[in-house]
């Protein structure tokens, strides 16, 4: 499981891949193109679109692959788990929870502290979403990056944790 950190350095690495494919592509263009006054060039820019396609295309397949297996994998459980902050977004905007009813496919989204600086942010339903409280303590019981059920904890919480 990644933290937030680590998830973020998966995406960038993902897309330096593709921006040096892209780069490494356009080079070779330019190359060949010039190739044809220069004939060290040619050669040159050959390798570089060869090797840009494979870059962006690897970023790219492995971009999906990680995407498509964001939701696989064994069911875990944490406890003493706390709920950091929420959101829901449709169609790519961050939306007010009374703006619900005008939406058209809203993904509803939860940042829980695993453990002090562990902070992961799942996907979940609506109904996971509506349990979980800004600032709550409970279980958390997820696979890969969904969130599938938050059980709050009654009582005192840990007042240090805040």
């Amino acid at each position: 499981m990644l933290n937030e950190q680590q998830e973020k350095a998966r995406v960038n690495r993902f897309a330096w891949m593709i921006y040096g494919g892209i780069g490494a592509v356009v080079t070779g263009i330019l190359c060949i193109g010039l190739g044809f006054i220069l004939s060290p060039l040619l050669a040159l820019g050959f390798i570089l679109l060869i090797g840009g396609v494979i870059s962006t295309g690897a970023g790219l397949a492995l971009g999906v692959l990680g995407e498509q297996n964001a939701h696989t994998g064994p069911v875990q459980s944490a406890t003493g788990v706390r709920v950091v902050s929420r959101h829901i977004f449709d169609n790519g905007k961050v939306m007010e929870e009374w703006m619900l009813e005008g939406a058209d496919d809203p993904k509803y989204f939860v940042k829980i502290e695993l453990a002090p600086n562990n902070r992961i942010e799942f996907q979940t339903s609506d109904e996971v979403y509506w349990q979980c409280g800004e600032g709550m303590i409970g279980d958390a019981f997820f696979q890969g990056k969904w969130l599938g059920r938050f059980v709050p904890t009654i009582g005192a919480g840990n007042p240090h944790r805040l």
